[in-house]
Parts: C-alpha cells; structure tokens; sequence
C-alpha cells in the first residue's frame, strides 16, 4: 500500500523560488535540489522522471538520454506492512523512509544505479590465476609492483571497457601463495579464495563453476560457454583400432610433417620470447599451443 507522510524537518525553502520542497542533496558539499513535498507520496507513479539531477535538467524537463529507473514507477510505504522487502531512502537517508517499486509492479532498475553509482571514483583489485590465451595473457614479473605485467587478451579488454562505462579503475594483481598454499593444485580456486577472503575484488580467467567455488564466491553470468561432445562409435573397437582412427585423417609421412612444424614454431617462439614458461620443455609446449591459437586466428 502507498503511504504518505514525509517528515517535516526534511522540507525547506528553495532560495531561488521560496517554494516549500523536500532537500535532496547528491553527495556532501554538491548543490541541493528541491523535490516536491508531495514526492514519493500516496500513490505510484515515475516520481523521479521530471526530478533533477539524474533525470531531468534544472528546469524539469526529462532528459534525452536517462537512466532507465527515471520512468519507473514506486512509492513511499510503510515498512512494517509491506511484504515486498522495502528499501531504505538512499535520497534521504537518517530518516525512517522506505520505497519499494515491487509494490507497483515495476522492476527496481535504481537498484542497479546504486550499484553503478557505488563504483564510480573506485579501484578495483583484479586477480589473475593463470594466463589463458586468447583470453588472459600476462607475464610474472617481480620486479613489477603487482607481480604481472604486459596484461592482455579479450577477458581484460572486456574488463577494461566495464571500467571505463563504469567510472572506476582496475589494477591487476596476482593470486596470492598463501591461497595457493590451501589449493596447490588450482591456481583458480586459490584466486576464487582470495575473492572470499577480500583481498582481490574479483578473478580474472576461465573459471569452471566447482560447487566448491561457489560457495566461496559468486560468479558473473557466462559470456564464453566452453562446449564438450561425447563422440562414441556404434560398433565395438579394441583399443588398438581406437587408437588407430585418430590418426586416420592423414597418413603418416604428414603427421610427421605437421608435428615437425609445431615444434619448430613451438621452438621459435619460446627463443623469441612469446612464451611466459622459463624451462624449454615448457616453453616449447606453450610457444605450440600459442602457434596453433595464431594459426586459428585466436592468438594476439
């Protein structure tokens, strides 16, 4: 049910007109605005669509381009009757005010503006758990201040752009050895941990959805599936037959030759430095698969 009731001592005199309105102040020091006293009051409606600074210009006229809260509607209600989970006035705050957009059947869309809002002017601790190419790339580096450098791949583009759409900034750093002490064997769950333990504020990386991950953390929505197929025969083949229809596309002499190439490129780009690895086994190993993401148009 809608309620009214806006405590008086809220109200003031606008200097300019010497209307009586509601004092709603963006942030401390900022120039206040003058809310109608009847605002957020007695019925629903899209109380905020002509109200300034977010939806409309000083002169009440909406603006072209507004956040898709301004045209919802919402009301003042009284929390200990509502049933739809009210919320605490972020325009007014200190006093008992609650709305609630439920009540009149719209989304909550401000709520995803307060989140946004929240992060604006912030930095933001990303950590790394492994370099995974096209997605993730970086090297460790201990000289650098974070321990990585040379960060890149479509996972820090995509992050990069949420940064800059958002209004904060992203400093990358390494998963932490004690994590990685608890899962010696996961670089991924070690960084997941440090995220339950508030020392990064998010993971970077393709990261399988363990039911032991989630309930140290939460995960973002997929924007990359990785998909598996079981391929099976019909027939019943022995172990050798099985073997051998791996490689029957091609005959011998050319899986020689296209080993042959793949260690030769695996090869040159760990002497010329594409490799993250250290050892040359490793190195050799990484500079293949890097040549064969390159070779498919995937590698940076």
């Amino acid at each position: 049910k809608a309620m009214g009731g806006i405590p008086r001592n809220i109200s003031f005199y606008e200097p300019e007109t010497y209307a009586k309105c509601l004092k709603y102040l963006p942030e401390p020091g900022a120039k206040s605005f003058c809310y109608p006293l009847e605002y957020g009051s007695s019925s629903c409606d899209s109380w905020d669509r002509n109200q300034a600074p977010w939806c409309a210009d000083a002169t009440g006229r909406p603006l072209y381009v507004a956040p898709r809260f301004c045209a919802a509607h919402w009301c003042y209600v009284s929390r200990s009757n509502c049933t739809l989970a009210p919320i605490r006035s972020e325009y007014f705050p200190g006093y008992d005010l609650w709305y609630s957009y439920e009540t009149c059947s719209s989304v909550d869309y401000f709520a995803v503006e307060l989140i946004t809002k929240s992060l604006r002017g912030r930095v933001l601790k990303v950590g790394l758990p492994r370099p995974e190419p096209p997605f993730i790339q970086f090297r460790e580096d201990q000289a650098a201040p974070n321990g990585v450098t040379g960060i890149t791949g479509i996972t820090h583009d995509l992050l990069q752009e949420l940064a800059k759409i958002g209004g904060f900034r992203l400093e990358f750093v390494k998963h932490t050895e004690e994590s990685l002490a608890v899962f010696p064997k996961s670089s991924y769950s070690a960084c997941v941990r440090d995220v339950a333990l508030h020392r990064v504020d998010l993971c970077a990386g393709i990261f399988y959805e363990t039911p032991e991950r989630r309930s140290m953390a939460t995960f973002s929505p997929t924007y990359f599936p990785d998909l598996m197929f079981l391929v099976v025969f019909k027939g019943k083949l022995g172990a050798m037959d099985m073997l051998g229809n791996m490689f029957m596309p091609f005959s011998l002499t050319l899986w020689f030759v296209i080993v042959g190439l793949a260690l030769g490129a695996g090869v040159s780009l760990y002497i010329f430095g594409e490799s993250i690895e250290t050892s040359p086994v490793m190195g050799t190993l990484s500079g293949m698969r890097l040549a064969a993401l390159k070779f498919l148009g995937q590698g940076r």
